[in-house]
């Protein structure tokens, strides 16, 4: 860094290792001859004994050293380098001044488990003396803005100094199956949430100072419901310093987004009526603060208090003080509550006839974060039930409201996003995947002729636009029941015999935007295949990452008070049971089309999804997510699983087992020897820390301190972990285009409504025409496949007869690999060519000033003494003891074996 005056100007060099081969002296008296740069090492495992080297780099270099024997150690050890730091902090207090504060990265909060960034401010006193430091942390909630202001589509990002996330829409810190922080949370770099695509080769260029971004339009991708939907969108990027931080704020403003709702007639605050917000049928965002509580209210709920302030209002005639902070959002949200007063009403005048179409809920989400909803229980079902015992699903199970318990957060939740990003006037069709009803009888048949019981919910939804201004998404929830009714009506599904014959020889589906499958006139669908693999397991996942995030909070406490991993064993049950549990969520799917990829089901539909992208109906594109985690690509424990489940699987681990069959007596010895030599290693090990032990208790005090460490109790196991890791995951999607038309007569795909072979082998049992077309004002492509009479395309045996291709020609899915097909990699190595030197797209943020003040210490104090700059100056040089003591009784109790 030279002589700059900017963040960061103490000069520090950290090692974490497990040993060094020397000392490297030449190397330090060339290029740290003055002792500039400051040198921390951090030695990790209990097996690691010789660290002199490493050792005296750090005294030698005004810096620390710390042994981290265990996780409990981590906390703790870590911390040391600010013992050395500060003491220039200290001796330099006179240029620390209220003009100085001190900003984070991202963090999470102990308490609400939130990610926040701190401020910090130096505590001086009159006479110049330094205190210390006073902090504060600020939820990044509180900073991310409302869609009031930026529109549906628009959103903000927050960067920090080194360029990383503080906030993004498309920031994901947390496993979604755990609710544990990812590795790396807080260093996710701006294309990789902003962009998220694979073949790029430019750069992106940020310098807030000037205003200036490089290039100022990008082509990007937005990912919604748990990665199963993306949407493109071309944004402009607008971006300004944050005075008084190191933060810098960019806009990304898509050009279809630039109209706001804005009030022609002032508000008058004493015209607002209270009955506006009678009932209980309306809510607030949850997580956003409209009105500033006092300490005294914190027990009452956001909308008892909103309606407080609001009687406040009627009586003055003017905002309250404490809602004068987020005054837009209270005059957005009152606009809102007065827009929607006549929800109920409507309800109630409709109730009859939704009732008829299985219809339970009928909602509007205003982008104030406003709530409006009403619900009434279908004739039938139960919305509330615990299962028995004796159930094979021992989760307790209930209806959850699909905005009070599946998205309180409303106007930032997924669907609320996907609607907006629809054609004008686009109602979405969809299938909740998250709860389902129970009937109230032991089961009822459905339209697929079996007795189920339990039935599925759909959703209907769309965004509502005045002039072109987003004003807010109103949508129902109903019974999947209901949409079967209509596709009975058009022909797609039959009750009587000569019906079933006909269905036999075509098959109906409806995709939505993405490819997925809507409704499948498979007589083989069962809701509670459906229930299984996309409620129930889910949910057993979820708890048992819940409860492997307790294990792993007790483990921690239980570390730092001298305790081992009594829950070791209970972890890696957990995991087996996920693994388990994944494993028969894919056999499920096997036999389930609803709600899958269309173009994975059999090969009769891999075959007219190429078609249909042949056709212009979908567009490929990819998309990459940069911060998966992946599973680890040889797991032992996983290998060590399937030999438990599979007795023909014999575990690598077995292979030193003693065997007592007579006839093997030849090979008995040879089996017998790795073994003993696993126990006496073991027994050395133990003798050693037994010795430790009897030393303690045996030699003085005075010797005791002059020739051992205090002794250690904690586990040798650094980290109790599954294996898994952060990485890039890749996959294609397909993108429909909603403006395109089969050219053919009635829909027809193929030139003169003619027959074609999909299946590659056995050719001759396979012949279909495929027809196609969007449903008006929907995201639903209505497909239907009719073989003809000689035919068996849709039998139960067709994937033996009539395979998926090898390799896919319709890929899908996320893996570590790029997806290149036969039909897009022409395109992919074109564009490669065009760019020779492709690079990794980067965010990389200019350098401005920073408000943080530089403290150089020009001061070179002597750090070499051992007794300061290691905590571990005893261990090598009375080590000696322990290891003679050692071997003496390792060869008492070795004598006494073979005797």
């Amino acid at each position: 860094m030279g002589n700059q005056h900017q963040m960061g100007c103490q000069d520090v060099i950290i090692l974490i290792t497990d040993g060094a081969p020397g000392f490297f002296k030449e190397i330090f008296e060339l290029y740290n001859k003055d002792k500039r740069i400051r040198f921390f090492s951090f030695v990790v495992g209990e097996e690691a004994k010789d660290f002199e080297q490493v050792r005296w780099m750090a005294c030698s270099n005004r810096g620390f050293m710390a042994h981290i024997v265990s996780m409990a150690d981590v906390q703790e050890k870590v911390q040391q380098y600010v013992r050395v730091l500060s003491k220039t902090v200290a001796r330099q207090r006179a240029a620390f001044s209220e003009n100085t504060p001190l900003w984070s990265g991202a963090t999470r909060e102990r308490m609400s488990e939130q990610l926040a960034v701190s401020v910090s401010f130096p505590v001086i006193l009159p006479n110049g003396q330094f205190m210390g430091v006073s902090s504060v942390s600020v939820p990044l909630l509180e900073l991310t803005p409302h869609p009031i202001r930026i529109g549906g589509k628009s959103h903000f990002i927050l960067l920090d100094s080194n360029g990383y996330l503080l906030f993004h829409p498309q920031l994901s810190p947390l496993e979604s199956s755990t609710g544990e922080l990812k590795s790396g949370f807080n260093s996710v770099e701006f294309a990789d949430a902003e962009i998220q695509k694979p073949f790029l080769a430019n750069r992106v260029s940020i310098d807030c100072s000037t205003g200036a971004v490089e290039p100022r339009k990008l082509e990007t991708l937005f990912a919604f419901d748990e990665m199963r939907h993306i949407y493109p969108q071309n944004n402009h990027y607008h971006v300004v310093c944050i005075s008084g931080t190191p933060y810098t704020l960019l806009l990304a403003l898509p050009k279809d987004d630039v109209k706001r709702l804005r009030r022609t007639i002032p508000l008058n605050l004493s015209l607002f009526q209270l009955n506006w917000l009678n009932g209980n049928d309306w809510r607030l965002q949850k997580d956003w603060k409209y009105c500033l509580l006092n300490d005294s209210d914190w027990a009452i709920s956001e909308e008892d208090a909103f309606t407080e302030y609001i009687k406040q209002m009627q009586e003055s005639g003017k905002f309250p003080e404490l809602c004068k902070p987020r005054q837009k959002l209270v005059e957005r949200a009152l606009l809102d509550l007065q827009a929607s007063n006549g929800f109920s009403q409507l309800w109630n005048r409709e109730w009859e006839r939704n009732k008829k179409n299985g219809i339970h809920l009928a909602f509007f989400v205003g982008t104030s974060g406003v709530v409006r909803f009403k619900n009434e229980s279908l004739d039938r079902f139960l919305y509330g039930f615990v299962e028995s015992e004796n159930s094979e699903n021992s989760l307790p199970s209930l209806y959850r409201h699909f905005l009070l318990d599946l998205n309180p957060n409303a106007a930032e939740s997924d669907f609320f996003r996907r609607a907006t990003r629809q054609p004008e006037g686009q109602i979405i069709f969809d299938l909740n995947r998250k709860t389902r009803l129970r009937h109230n009888k032991n089961g009822r048949k459905t339209a697929y002729g079996h007795a189920e019981k339990d039935a599925i919910l759909a959703l209907a939804y769309k965004a509502i636009k005045v002039d072109g201004a987003l004003a807010g998404v109103v949508g129902i929830e109903f019974l999947y029941d209901s949409l079967l009714s209509q596709m009975r009506h058009i022909g797609c599904l039959s009750d009587n015999k000569k019906g079933e014959e006909e269905e036999e020889n075509s098959r109906c589906y409806l995709l939505d935007e993405n490819g997925f499958v809507i409704f499948s006139s498979s007589k083989n669908t069962k809701y509670s295949n459906f229930v299984e693999t996309n409620i129930l397991i889910p949910e057993k996942l979820k708890m048992m990452g819940a409860t492997n995030l307790n294990i792993n909070f007790n483990n921690q406490k239980r570390r730092q008070k001298g305790g081992g991993n009594s829950s070791l064993f209970g972890q890696r049950g957990i995991w087996a049971q996920q693994r388990i549990l994944k494993q028969q969520k894919l056999e499920l799917e096997q036999n389930l089309e609803l709600g899958k990829f269309f173009g994975q089901l059999n090969r009769v539909a891999e075959w007219t999804m190429e078609l249909l992208i042949r056709r212009g109906f979908y567009k490929r594109d990819y998309f990459t997510d940069a911060q998966a985690i992946c599973d680890p690509p040889n797991d032992d424990f996983q290998s060590q699983q399937q030999s438990i489940n599979n007795p023909t699987i014999t575990p690598s681990t077995t292979i030193n087992t003693i065997s007592i069959t007579s006839a093997a007596s030849t090979s008995h010895s040879f089996k017998i020897f790795p073994t003993f030599l696993s126990f006496l290693t073991s027994l050395i090990q133990f003798i050693k820390q037994f010795v430790s032990i009897i030393a303690i208790l045996l030699i003085p005090n005075e010797l005791l301190s002059a020739s051992f460490i205090p002794i250690n109790t904690f586990s040798s196991l650094l980290k109790i972990t599954d294996g898994r890791f952060q990485c890039r995951m890749h996959s294609a999607f397909y993108l429909g285009q909603t403006n395109v038309s089969s050219d053919g007569v009635n829909g027809a795909l193929l030139e003169s409504d003619s027959y074609e072979r999909p299946c590659s082998q056995n050719a001759a049992q396979c012949a279909v025409r495929v027809f196609a077309s969007w449903v008006p004002h929907t995201n639903l492509l209505l497909v239907i496949i009719r073989q003809d009479s000689h035919s068996q395309c849709f039998s139960q045996d067709s994937f033996s007869h009539c395979p998926l291709s090898q390799p896919p020609s319709i890929p899908f899915g996320f893996s570590q690999n790029l997806p290149i097909s036969s039909q897009d990699s022409s395109e992919q190595q074109q564009q490669q060519s065009n760019n020779q030197n492709v690079e990794c797209i980067v965010s990389q943020p200019q350098e401005r000033n920073k408000p943080i003040q530089c403290l150089r210490d020009d001061f070179l104090e002597d750090d070499a003494d051992e007794e300061t700059c290691s905590g571990t100056n005893m261990i090598r040089r009375k080590n000696w003891f322990i290891t003679l003591f050692s071997s003496l009784l390792v060869i008492f109790v070795t004598l006494l074996i073979f005797r």
